[in-house]
């Protein structure tokens, strides 16, 4: 009978130790994750226009093109447009943005949108200002400032603040196709993180038969792609853009500088 109760006291401190150890506090997250929030105590959060960062995410996230990839990849960032240019977005921290989404009182020139003011860097002080301009000729120009002075400018469609230091565009304008772009705020400035290769990802087909090949020399040929055949452009580096077959076979083929190309959505958006 004592070795009876014995047991039954083992098991009882087993079961009470286990409860405590899932009671334990978690590790906090990643400082550098995307989308950390801390008290805004400089800021007054007005965002009458912001829109919710919510899509149904059912699918595959990588199959999520454009508009809708941004939304997935910052799930917890808001999101508004500028007046009268629906197809354009800024994403930003609610809890450390002002958005203002006001005309500046400008006589000359394309109009100038004051977009919002926030904190680049959740973990400082500093506010900066968003501006939006439409361009001369369609070019969307976004603009962060601090006071008076300009940090710098963005070609984009889509301008990302996650509220972490970094800076993210995305757009087809002023060049070939959809580019995805990092920078980095540091020392009072902001540069691009460089990547080795830029994500294309386009599904299409060829409009003109052309030839892909196997290394960036281009002296050997691995393929013949015909007219209307169904490719994916994966990646791009400078003039150069990988292309997988419909078979899986991958080679380069190189942009000679025109508008138009031998694939279909490939193009120079711009002047």
């Amino acid at each position: 009978m004592c070795k009876f109760f014995f047991k039954l006291l083992v098991i009882a401190a087993l079961f009470t130790s286990c409860n405590n150890n899932k009671k334990e506090k978690q590790p906090d997250s990643d400082p550098n994750a995307e989308n950390v929030q801390m008290p805004a105590e400089d800021l007054e959060a007005i965002n009458p226009e912001d829109k919710g960062a919510s899509i149904d995410l059912t699918e595959n996230k990588n199959s999520l093109k454009g508009h809708e990839q941004t939304i997935a990849s910052f799930p917890n960032l808001k999101y508004v447009s500028p007046k009268g240019y629906e197809n354009v977005f800024v994403f930003y921290d609610s809890e450390h943005t002002q958005v203002i989404n006001e005309k500046e009182n400008k006589s000359e020139g394309e109009p100038v949108i004051l977009m919002l003011k926030t904190k680049l860097d959740n973990k400082e002080k500093d506010i900066y200002t968003v501006t939006f301009s439409p361009g001369m000729s369609d070019d969307p120009l976004f603009t962060i400032k601090k006071g008076d002075k300009e940090i710098n400018s963005f070609t984009a469609l889509e301008l990302i603040l996650p509220g972490n230091g970094s800076v993210y565009t995305t757009g087809h304008t002023n060049n070939m196709f959809d580019e995805r772009r990092k920078f980095q705020l540091k020392d009072g400035k902001i540069k691009e993180s460089k990547q080795s290769y830029l994500y294309v990802g386009l599904h299409t087909k060829t409009v003109e038969s052309f030839q892909i090949y196997s290394d960036l020399n281009y002296s050997k040929p691995i393929a013949t792609l015909p007219k209307d055949t169904e490719i994916e452009v994966l990646v791009n580096q400078g003039r150069n853009y990988l292309i997988r077959t419909p078979f899986g076979i991958t080679g380069w083929w190189k942009y000679n500088g025109d508008h138009k190309t031998p694939i279909k959505g490939l193009s120079y958006a711009g002047d």
